[in-house]
C-alpha cells in the first residue's frame, strides 16, 4: 500500500492493485493530483510564454526548472506578484544559473531594474548558482542574521539534476524524482528576497560575506570524504601507538575517533603539523600540502609558530605526551551554526615514542554530543568514572547518582575540554 503514495508510481499501476472497486480515498487522491498537475502545467505555460531558445533542450531545461521552482515555492509571496513580474524574475534566475563552471559557485546581490532585469522589486534579491551541499540554508541565514537583514522564505531548488557542457553551459534539467541520467550533477540554485538595501557599501558587504561563507562551505563539503579518510588513517596510526605504548588513554582516544566518524562530528578541516623540538626555541609548522577543507589554504608556505609565543596552557598541551587534545579554536564557524569550531588534536610519535607533531581536525560536534548521556560518549564516560572514583561514592547510591546527574547537566563543551 505504500506504493500508492510514491511519485514514481503511474496511475495505471495504482489501478492495477485493485481488482474490484477503487476505494473512495484513492479516487479523491488521484483527482487532487490531476487537478494539481493541471494547475502547474497552466502556470508553467504562462511563465514560459515568450521565452525563446535556440534548442529544444534549452526549452525543456527552462520548463523543468520552472516546474521545480513552482513545487519548491508553493505558498510563497512570490505568487502574489503580477504575472509579468513572475515571468521576468524566473527568467532572470534561470539565466543566472545558465553558465557555471564545475567546482565553482556564483552569488548575485542586486536591486532589480527594468532595463537590465525586466522587472522592479520592493526587495533586494539574492541569486545563487552552486552545487548542492549540506547546511547551505543554515549558513546563508547566519550571514543575514549577522547583518540584521530580514528575508522572505528562501526558495531553494536543492537536488535538481543539471546537465552541463564542458564549458559549464546548462544544456538540460531533470527533476530529482526522474530516473537517474548520466552526466548530471546535483545543484542547489537559491533565490532570496530581503529588505531592500540602498546603501552600496551594505550591498557589497553582503556580497562579500556570502562569497566567503559559500567558499568555506563548498571547500569543506568537497573535501569531507578526504578528511574522514584522514581520520581513519589516524586511527590506524593510534593502533600502532597502542601496540608500542599500551595505555587506557590511547584505547579511549581510538574509540573516541571512531565515535566521531559515526556522524557525531561535522568535519570541516584537517592539517598536519611537525614539531621541531631540537632547537633552542622549539616551534611547530604546517606540513606543506597536508591541508583539506577549511585548513587547505593554510598549507601554502606558512611561518613557523614558536612554542614560546603561545599562551601557557597551549604550550603545555603542545609539548605534553597526551595523545588526544579536545578544545575550541579561536575561529567562529560560518557553516551550520555560529560557534567557535571544535579542535581535535592527535599527537604524532616516532618509533621511539618521541613527540614529532600533530594531526589537527576542526569541525563541530553534532547534536548527539550535546544530548546523549555522558555514559555513551567516549572520553566523557571516562571522566565520569574518574570523578566517581575520586569522590569514593557508590555509583548506584543516592549521592553517586546525584553526582552523575550534575555532570550530565554540565555544559558539554566545558566537559570535553577539562582534562
Amino acid at each position: 500500500m505504500g506504493s500508492f503514495y510514491t511519485r514514481s508510481c503511474p496511475t495505471g499501476d495504482i489501478k492495477h492493485h485493485f481488482r474490484y472497486n477503487t476505494p473512495p480515498f484513492v479516487k479523491e487522491f488521484m483527482a487532487a493530483m490531476e487537478s494539481s498537475n493541471t494547475s502547474t502545467n497552466t502556470l508553467i505555460h504562462s511563465l514560459i510564454e515568450g521565452y525563446f531558445t535556440d534548442t529544444k533542450e534549452q526549452q525543456h531545461a527552462f520548463k523543468t526548472f520552472s516546474r521545480y521552482f513552482i513545487e519548491r515555492s508553493q505558498n510563497h509571496s512570490f505568487w502574489h506578484y503580477p504575472l509579468e513580474y513572475q515571468r521576468a524574475a524566473l527568467k532572470s534566475f534561470f539565466d543566472y544559473n545558465h553558465l557555471r563552471l564545475a567546482d565553482s559557485f556564483q552569488v548575485r546581490v542586486f536591486n532589480p531594474e527594468i532595463a537590465r532585469d525586466g522587472y522592479l522589486s520592493a526587495y533586494t534579491v539574492i541569486e545563487i548558482a552552486q552545487a548542492d551541499a549540506p547546511y547551505i540554508i543554515d549558513s546563508i541565514q547566519m550571514v543575514l542574521n549577522q547583518l540584521s537583514l530580514a528575508a522572505e522564505p528562501v526558495i531553494s531548488l536543492g537536488g535538481i539534476q543539471c546537465v552541463r557542457s564542458t564549458n559549464g553551459e546548462l544544456t538540460d534539467v531533470y527533476n530529482p524524482e526522474d530516473h537517474p541520467h548520466t552526466h548530471t550533477q546535483n545543484e542547489a540554485p537559491i533565490r532570496i528576497e530581503i529588505t531592500k538595501l540602498f546603501d552600496e557599501a551594505v550591498l557589497n558587504q553582503l556580497q562579500t560575506e556570502l562569497n566567503t561563507t559559500l567558499t568555506e562551505l563548498h571547500a569543506a563539503f568537497r573535501d569531507s570524504a578526504f578528511i574522514r579518510e584522514k581520520c581513519q588513517s589516524v586511527i590506524e596510526e593510534c593502533l600502532d601507538y597502542k601496540r608500542q605504548f599500551p595505555s587506557e588513554e590511547t584505547r579511549e582516544a581510538i574509540t573516541f575517533l571512531k565515535w566521531l566518524l559515526d556522524d557525531n562530528f561535522l568535519f570541516l578541516g584537517y592539517r598536519q603539523y611537525d614539531l621541531i623540538n631540537d632547537t633552542m626555541d622549539p616551534y611547530i609548522e604546517a606540513v606543506n600540502n597536508s591541508g583539506y577543507g577549511l585548513l587547505q589554504s593554510a598549507t601554502t608556505p606558512t611561518k613557523k609558530r614558536l612554542i614560546s609565543s603561545m599562551p601557557m596552557e597551549a604550550q603545555r598541551l603542545v609539548q605534553s605526551n597526551k595523545v588526544l587534545i579536545i578544545t575550541k579554536s579561536n575561529t567562529k564557524s560560518r557553516i551550520h551554526r555560529p560557534t567557535y569550531t571544535d579542535y581535535i588534536g592527535i599527537k604524532r610519535f616516532d618509533d621511539k615514542g618521541k613527540l614529532i607533531g600533530e594531526h589537527r581536525f576542526i569541525g563541530l560536534f553534532t547534536h548527539a554530543a550535546y544530548t546523549h548521556s555522558l555514559k555513551t560518549i567516549p572520553i566523557l564516560r571516562q571522566k565520569i568514572s574518574e570523578v566517581l572514583n575520586l569522590s569514593k561514592l557508590p555509583p548506584q547510591g543516592h549521592n553517586g547518582k546525584k553526582l552523575v546527574d550534575i555532570m550530565e547537566s554540565f555544559p558539554r563543551d566545558d566537559l570535553f575540554q577539562i582534562g
